[in-house]
């Protein structure tokens, strides 16, 4: 039994069956009910927003540069020079162009007698026609004409060297224009270059023999004069006087020594 205020209960107990009873008095106090906590209720746990992660930019490594490495050339794919010799005119030609194996070199000798006239266009009045020759590369029985420069050595004779300086190359074409060829002299070989073979004259300026100028050699001549008499006379004089005066030294000297 719960008191809901303060107070006094009578409470009549029988029991079952029988007539028995009793009766009780009791004095109640209410009891003010313990309140219950509130049973806790958990929070609903929210789910956190998802933060998108901050992009970590990718450094892509540059990409190495393999070095180019030229492949060494090799004995078959180097340009070789190539080397013609005509032994009866002294001349030599030297290129790098590849004619193949039929190439070969002629060369004519002309006679320059009366051929003056041919190069009277280049020449001055001191040079002088010494050799002309008709150049040509050939393959079997047809003139061929070099893509490039071309180098080619003539050889001068002792009498050439002895007699002429000044040397200097014609060209002639085979259309007759002429043209000096800017050459060089190493020793008894004139070198140039060219691209184009047909004739080319060698002309040289005769030297001038220069005679030595002898001085003739003159003998002082020595002419006598009255003044170089007069003056032998002085001299004597001179001497005479001066022993005079040794004489008189000696005397008054003696003099004294007996006095």
């Amino acid at each position: 039994v719960t008191a809901v205020m303060d107070g006094k209960v009578v409470i009549t107990a029988t029991a079952d069956g029988t007539k028995i009873s009793d009766t009780y008095t009791i004095t109640v106090k209410s009891v003010k009910p313990t309140p219950i906590p509130p049973t806790p209720v958990p929070p609903t746990p929210v789910p956190p927003t998802p933060v998108p992660p901050t992009p970590v930019p990718t450094i892509k490594p540059k990409p190495t540069k393999k070095p180019v490495v030229k492949p060494t050339p090799t004995t078959e794919t180097e340009v070789k020079e190539q080397v013609l010799v005509n032994e009866e005119n002294g001349v030599k030609v030297s290129f790098t162009e590849d004619f193949g194996n039929d190439i070969k070199l002629v060369v004519e000798k002309m006679d320059i007698e009366n051929l003056d006239e041919t190069i009277s266009v280049v020449l001055n009045g001191k040079d002088v026609l010494l050799s002309m020759y008709d150049i040509a590369l050939m393959i079997k029985d047809s003139k061929v004409q070099p893509d490039g420069s071309v180098k080619v050595t003539l050889t001068l004779t002792d009498e050439q060297i002895e007699k002429y300086e000044n040397f200097k190359v014609i060209h002639i074409t085979d259309d007759k224009v002429q043209s000096e060829i800017e050459c060089t002299l190493i020793g008894n070989k004139i070198e140039f270059e060219t691209d184009e073979f047909s004739l080319f004259s060698i002309v040289g300026v005769e030297k001038q023999e220069i005679e030595p100028t002898v001085q003739p050699t003159t003998t002082p001549e020595i002419v006598e004069t009255g003044d170089e008499g007069n003056s032998l006379m002085w001299v004597f004089a001179g001497i005479g006087a001066l022993l005079l005066a040794i004489v008189a030294v000696i005397v008054i000297k003696k003099s004294r020594e007996e006095d």
